[in-house]
C-alpha cells in the first residue's frame, strides 16, 4: 500500500531526554516490531471496512454509553480527521516545538479539566451529522485522504492538538488505540465479525499498558491478565 518507513533516519532526540517511540518502529520485548504508520493505516482501514458492513437499520442501534451506532461512528471517525486538522498551519506560521513528550502523556492530559467527556461526546455526534447520511462513503474517502497527508509528513511533524503539541510519531500511537478500540464497540452491537490487524492491537496494548503502568489498577490488571484475579466492575485506564 505504499506505506514510508523513512528507513534510515536517527531517532528523534528531545531536550528532557524522555524515551520517545521510534521514529521508524517500536521494538517490543519479544523483538517483533511495530510501524506506526502501518499500524495506523491497518487500524484505519479495520475501521472502514467494518463500517461498510454496518446495516441501514443499525444506525440508530445503541452502541457505547449514550452514543448510537452512528455517534460512535462519528467519534472514531475523528481519530483520522484530527490529522489534517491539527496540520495546518497558516502561512509563515513557525513549526511549534512539541511539549507533549509520549502518547501516554497525550492521554493524561486530554483528559484534564470538567467537561472533557461530555466535550467528547458532543464533538462525536456533531462530525457524524457533518459527514452526511452516506456515513461509509465519507469515512472510505477521509481515509484515502489522510493516508495520501501521512505521506507528506515527516516522523517529527509536530501536530498542535486540543491537549497540546506532539510529534507524528507520538500521535499516531493514541489514534491507532481510538481506532480500535472504538471498531471493537462498534463489533459488539452490530455482530459484525472481526478483528483489529496483528501489528495494530499490538500498538494500542502497548499504549495501554504505558497507561495503566502510572494507574491504581496497574497490579490487578497484571493479575488479570495471567488468571491469577478477577475484578468487579469496569475500570479505564484513560482517566
Amino acid at each position: 500500500m505504499g506505506f514510508k518507513t523513512a528507513a534510515g533516519l536517527a531517532p528523534q532526540s528531545r531536550v528532557d531526554s524522555t524515551p520517545t517511540y521510534s521514529c521508524q518502529l517500536i521494538r517490543l520485548l519479544n523483538g517483533e516490531l511495530i510501524m506506526p504508520r502501518e499500524a495506523y493505516k491497518h487500524a484505519m482501514y479495520f475501521f472502514v471496512d467494518t463500517v461498510n458492513k454496518i446495516k441501514p437499520d443499525q444506525w440508530d442501534m445503541p452502541a457505547l454509553g449514550e452514543w448510537s451506532v452512528r455517534d460512535l461512528v462519528g467519534h472514531t471517525v475523528r481519530a483520522m480527521l484530527t490529522l489534517p486538522q491539527f496540520a495546518k498551519r497558516k502561512a509563515g506560521e513557525r513549526a511549534p516545538v512539541a511539549d507533549i513528550p509520549t502518547p501516554a502523556a497525550y492521554y493524561q492530559q486530554a483528559f484534564v479539566g470538567d467537561g472533557t467527556n461530555e466535550r467528547i461526546a458532543e464533538r462525536g455526534r456533531q462530525t457524524a451529522e457533518t459527514l452526511g447520511p452516506d456515513l461509509p462513503a465519507a469515512v472510505a474517502q477521509v481515509s484515502m485522504e489522510v493516508a495520501s497527508l501521512l505521506d507528506t509528513l515527516p516522523d517529527d511533524f509536530v501536530f498542535k492538538t486540543l491537549a497540546g503539541n506532539i510529534m507524528l510519531v507520538d500521535y499516531l500511537p493514541t489514534r491507532t488505540l481510538e481506532l480500535v478500540v472504538h471498531t471493537l464497540d462498534l463489533l459488539a452491537p452490530t455482530e459484525i465479525a472481526g478483528s483489529p490487524p496483528h501489528d495494530a492491537m499490538l500498538s494500542a496494548l502497548r499504549l495501554l499498558a504505558d497507561l495503566a503502568a502510572d494507574t491504581p489498577y496497574a497490579g490487578h490488571l497484571a493479575l488479570l491478565a495471567t488468571g491469577r484475579d478477577t475484578w468487579n466492575g469496569p475500570f479505564s485506564v484513560l482517566n
